[in-house]
C-alpha cells in the first residue's frame, strides 16, 4: 500500500515537472501576442493607420472535403494615400524651418526638414488625401491574391459588383482592383459604382457623427493628457543643436513631437524610400507615441463602458448589408463576388463588432488596453475583411459553410467552427442578426 502511494506521488510529480515547460510557454506566447511587445520588436507596426500594407503570403486554411468557394463579400479600405490636409504637413515643418532660419538646425534636422518639404511640395499640387501608387499597387495585389486563392469565385463569365465611397482614394481603389481581376479574367462581368445610395453603409456617416458627438470631449482631453506625457527631449536634441533656442522658441516640444512621427508614420505611402524618416525615433518611443493613437482608436471604435459600448455600433449597418448580402448568395449559391471600398473608421469598429481575434475586448482601464488590444493589427492602408463563402458540390443540401479573413489571414469568430476557419453560415447570421437586433 505504500509502495503504491509512493508510485502515486512520484507519478504525480512527474506530471507536475513535465506540465510546468508548457505554462511558461503559455505564459510566453502570451507575452508575446502583447500588442505593446510586438510594437516594440516592429516599430513600423507603431504607424497604425498609416502602415503599409502587409503583402500576406501564409497559406489560409484548407477547406472541408467536398467544399468548394462560390461567392465572397469584402469591405476593403483604401490604400496607402497622401495626408488629409496640408496643416498635417506644415504643423510639424514649422519649427524646423524657424530653427533653418536661426541656423541651428542638425545634420539630422536639415535632412528631416528637406524630407517634409519634398512630400509637401507633391501634396501642395492638388494631392492631399489622394491614393499614391503605393496604394494603387496594394489593391492590384489583394485582388491577384484573391484571385488564385478562390477561383471557382472568379471562373467563367462570375459576376462582380463593386461599390465604393464617394470620396476619391476610394473610388481609385476599387478601380485598381476591378482592373486587375478583368485582366485576369475578361470574361467577368464587372459593375461599380461610387454613389451616395450606398453611403448608408459604406460610411454610415450620421450615425457615426451621432455617436462621436457624445464622448468627443472625453476622448480629445485623453489624447491631449497621453501627448502631453510624452518625452521628447532626445528628438529635439537631434533636431536641433542649441537648448536655448529650444527652451525659447518651442513652446509645445510634445505636441511638436507628436506631429513629426504623424508625418514620419505616413511617408511609407510612398514609393520615394528617401522619403523616410522613422530613423529618427527609437522603438521604445514608437511604442510610446503608439499609445497614445492605440487608445484614441480604442475610445473611437472599442467596446468599453467608458462610452457605454457603443461605439464598435457605429457602422452597424455595414455589417447588417454583409449579413444581406451573404443571406442572398446562400440562398442562390451564383458564383458572385460583392466588393466594397471605404474608409479605416468603418474597419476598425466592424471587426469590434464582429469581436474578430478577440477586438472585442472590454475595459474601462485605458493603461493596460495596449497590453491587450491594437488598432494597428486590423487597419494597415488597404485594410480588408474578405467573407468567403462555400457550398458542397457532391451535396447540395449541406451547409452553407463561411470564412473570414483579416487582411488575407484567417480570422478566428466567437461561434462554433465545423473545422479551423469555417463556420455554418447560417450560425453566423442568427448570431450577429441577434447582435443587431435584426431578428
Amino acid at each position: 500500500m505504500t509502495m503504491i502511494k509512493a508510485s502515486r506521488l512520484i507519478l504525480l510529480a512527474a506530471a507536475l515537472l513535465a506540465a510546468q515547460p508548457q505554462v511558461c510557454c503559455a505564459q510566453a506566447c502570451t507575452e508575446a501576442q502583447s500588442p505593446s511587445r510586438e510594437v516594440l520588436a516592429d516599430k513600423m507596426l507603431s504607424t497604425t493607420n498609416h502602415r503599409r500594407y502587409p503583402e500576406s503570403t501564409a497559406a489560409v486554411a484548407e477547406a472541408p472535403e467536398g467544399y468548394v468557394p462560390f461567392h465572397i463579400s469584402t469591405y476593403a479600405r483604401h490604400g496607402s494615400r497622401f495626408l488629409l490636409k496640408r496643416d498635417d504637413y506644415a504643423d510639424a515643418l514649422a519649427p524646423l524651418c524657424r530653427a533653418g532660419q536661426a541656423g541651428v538646425l542638425t545634420p539630422a534636422g536639415r535632412r528631416v526638414k528637406r524630407c517634409i518639404e519634398a512630400v509637401l511640395a507633391k501634396a501642395d499640387e492638388g494631392r492631399y488625401g489622394e491614393l499614391t501608387a503605393v496604394g494603387r499597387s496594394q489593391h492590384r495585389g489583394i485582388a491577384r491574391r484573391m484571385y488564385a486563392r478562390f477561383p471557382e469565385v472568379f471562373a467563367d463569365s462570375a459576376s462582380v459588383d463593386a461599390r465604393s465611397t464617394n470620396v476619391l482614394r476610394c473610388v481609385m481603389s476599387m478601380m485598381a482592383q476591378c482592373l486587375e481581376l478583368q485582366s485576369l479574367n475578361p470574361a467577368l462581368r464587372i459593375t461599380h459604382d461610387a454613389s451616395e445610395a450606398d453611403m448608408r453603409y459604406l460610411n454610415d456617416i450620421a450615425g457615426a457623427d451621432s455617436l462621436h458627438a457624445r464622448y468627443h470631449g472625453m476622448r480629445r482631453a485623453e489624447k491631449e493628457r497621453r501627448i502631453g506625457r510624452l518625452d521628447p527631449a532626445r528628438v529635439m536634441a537631434t533636431l536641433y543643436d542649441s537648448p536655448a533656442w529650444i527652451s525659447e522658441n518651442i513652446t509645445d516640444p510634445c505636441r511638436d513631437y507628436y506631429n513629426l512621427f504623424y508625418v514620419a508614420s505616413n511617408m511609407q505611402s510612398h514609393e520615394d524610400s528617401g522619403l523616410d524618416f522613422m530613423w529618427l525615433f527609437t522603438p521604445e518611443e514608437c511604442r510610446d507615441l503608439w499609445q497614445v493613437n492605440n487608445v484614441d482608436w480604442y475610445l473611437h471604435s472599442g467596446s468599453t463602458p467608458l462610452t457605454a459600448r457603443r461605439m464598435p455600433f457605429q457602422q452597424q449597418s455595414l455589417l447588417a448589408e454583409l449579413i444581406a448580402d451573404g443571406d442572398r448568395a446562400a440562398a442562390s449559391r451564383r458564383h458572385t463576388a460583392s466588393l466594397r471600398f471605404g474608409h479605416e473608421s468603418i474597419v476598425l469598429p466592424t471587426v469590434v463588432l464582429l469581436d474578430i481575434d478577440g477586438f472585442g475586448y472590454d475595459s474601462d482601464d485605458l493603461d493596460s488596453v495596449s497590453e491587450h488590444w491594437g488598432c494597428h493589427r486590423a487597419f494597415p492602408m488597404a485594410a480588408n475583411l474578405q467573407m468567403v463563402f462555400y457550398e458542397n458540390t457532391a451535396d447540395p443540401g449541406a451547409d452553407v459553410l463561411v470564412r473570414l479573413l483579416l487582411n488575407e489571414q484567417d480570422a478566428r469568430l466567437p461561434l462554433n467552427p465545423v473545422s479551423p476557419s469555417f463556420y455554418r453560415w447560417a450560425d453566423f447570421s442568427a448570431f450577429y442578426k441577434e447582435k443587431l437586433n435584426l431578428q
